[in-house]
């Protein structure tokens, strides 16, 4: 018969959870360590670890690691069984402050105790402290280190070394240095670069040449065929021509580490023809229409699709236009009283002259600080243009000191001429931008004020802006009832609304006539 000493302490249980990642293999936190750690610490206290958790090569910059919430599933099944989780260390369960306090409290929620090889066995103020202190310096060091990539990545981009993934054709490898660089993919290189030759002579389409990337044999990466769209990427790819243009070189074309596939004159070439076919596709066509100045903006209620605006011409030669929903069937309304029920409900959105001034000076600010982004990534491209001004006339005097040829010179400046043409448009673009806005900060001071008339009088393009200034994510509009649904009124608005307590207790900041809800659909 066997005889139990009832005076005999159960012990305690615990678990572990370890964690490395792929680079703290080899300094001092191997994942056998941190156990031996979390082992000794237990037999010393005398509490048996009944299981470990061990994750290998995952950061903990995120709680979502499978190892981690197959322990974190555990413990809810298995919490009344468990007085403790062991860690080596803070940075080993998260190095996020919120996932820290987040498993904290779901630990002090099931009656868990957290301990770490440097706690003692009581559960005194002082460890709680120090943990929470390690948990917000992980964070720091994450925030720092991050910081640090950032730059180095911003400086290695701006040198022309490849920053991101390689695109198709190429892959991503590394210079006798070490640094990140990209190498053509054998056949698959070669193809894409004779595609590129070929729509460079001007004699394809789009059509035909995804027909002949097809014949030689190219497809996607996945496998599918070569589409429209992925025909675009390819295309429009600077790689390929051997220059970089991301976040890392600030938008601007440099010079890339890899020599490409085609020559830069053949990108500026399909550059200008697919400029110049998309110019000839859209003329005739407004993107901002007056006849239809509500299409994309209004959605569909039924299928939420962004609505369209055309006219079908009859039988006897008469045009009909309409707004309509190509997916739902005799979803269609007359845009006279599209337009007209919009207008009615911008009339019914309306701050109260107490917020106007507040709305105001709102945006102002808003867009003034725009305006000041858009005047400095000018101002970056004027200087990306002097700068190839100068390397220009660089070149024309290392020709008269005989130190480069005149094809030589001839080839730095059309090179360059490309670049500034292309600069030359961005920055014709943005002026173009910085006008629109300061047109619509003039506009809009007297905007709040009768909405409906100045929508009705506003160009299409200032159209476009009013609506989204006041509904940032459109309208819902249903065909069949001819009623809107509610809409989600823009932050400036709602900040109105937000005054009324503060600065209009006896007045409603944002006035909506009476009987505004049935025509709201929920």
């Amino acid at each position: 018969m066997r005889w139990y000493n009832k005076t005999m302490e159960v012990p305690r249980k615990a678990i572990s959870y370890v964690r490395v990642s792929t680079t703290e293999q080899v300094d001092g936190a191997s994942l056998d360590n941190q156990e031996e750690r979390c082992q000794e610490w237990a037999l010393r206290h005398g509490i048996l670890i009944s299981r470990t958790f061990r994750e290998e090569g995952a950061s903990a910059k995120t709680a979502n690691r499978p190892v981690l919430q197959e322990m974190l599933g555990y413990l809810r099944t298995h919490h009344k069984e468990i007085d403790y989780l062991i860690i080596y260390e803070v940075d080993r369960l998260a190095r996020n402050t919120n996932d820290f306090f987040e498993i904290s409290g779901l630990l002090k929620g099931y009656g868990i105790e957290l301990r770490d090889p440097s706690s003692a066995i009581e559960n005194n103020m002082s460890d709680k402290v120090i943990r929470y202190m390690k948990a917000i310096m992980s964070e720091v060091d994450n925030d720092m280190k991050s910081a640090r990539v950032r730059e180095t990545m911003q400086k290695l981009g701006s040198d022309g070394f490849r920053m991101s993934m390689a695109p198709y054709g190429l892959r991503n490898a590394r210079d006798v240095d070490g640094k990140s660089t990209v190498e053509p993919i054998p056949v698959v290189a070669d193809t894409i670069a004779y595609i590129l030759n070929e729509f460079a002579k001007g004699t394809y389409t789009i059509k035909t040449l995804i027909e002949l990337a097809s014949a030689q044999g190219l497809k996607r990466p996945n496998g599918k065929p070569i589409n429209h769209s992925f025909m675009g990427k390819l295309l429009r790819q600077p790689l390929y021509a051997g220059l970089e243009q991301s976040q890392h070189t600030n938008c601007v074309l440099i010079g890339s580490i890899f020599g490409g596939i085609v020559s830069e004159s053949t990108y500026y070439r399909i550059q200008e023809l697919l400029i110049s076919r998309k110019a000839n596709k859209t003329e005739g066509y407004q993107i901002n229409n007056s006849d239809y100045p509500l299409r994309r903006f209004v959605r569909c209620n039924t299928c939420s699709r962004p609505v369209r605006g055309s006219a079908s011409t009859g039988s006897n030669g008469k045009s009909y236009p309409r707004y309509h929903c190509e997916t739902c069937n005799k979803a269609s309304t007359l845009p006279d009283e599209l337009d007209k029920d919009f207008v009615s409900l911008l009339g019914r959105v309306s701050p109260n002259k107490l917020t106007q001034k507040l709305i105001k000076v709102m945006i102002v600010r808003v867009w003034n600080d725009e305006l000041k982004t858009l005047h400095s990534r000018r101002k970056q491209l004027q200087k990306r243009i002097d700068q190839l001004e100068e390397h220009k006339q660089a070149a024309t005097d290392k020709v008269v000191s005989d130190v480069i040829t005149k094809l030589e010179k001839l080839d730095i400046h059309r090179r360059a001429d490309k670049q500034i043409v292309d600069l030359s448009r961005d920055v014709s673009k943005l002026a173009k931008q910085i006008g629109t806005k300061q047109e619509a900060i003039d506009y809009a001071l007297n905007y709040m004020d009768n909405a409906p008339r100045l929508w009705n009088d506003a160009t299409p393009d200032m159209k476009v802006i009013y609506q989204a200034m006041v509904f940032p994510e459109g309208v819902k509009y249903d065909f069949y009832t001819k009623q809107f649904g509610k809409p989600k009124l823009s932050a400036l608005y709602t900040l109105a609304d937000m005054q009324k307590g503060a600065e209009a207790p006896d007045e409603s900041a944002l006035v909506i006539s009476r009987g505004i809800e049935p025509l709201f659909l929920g």
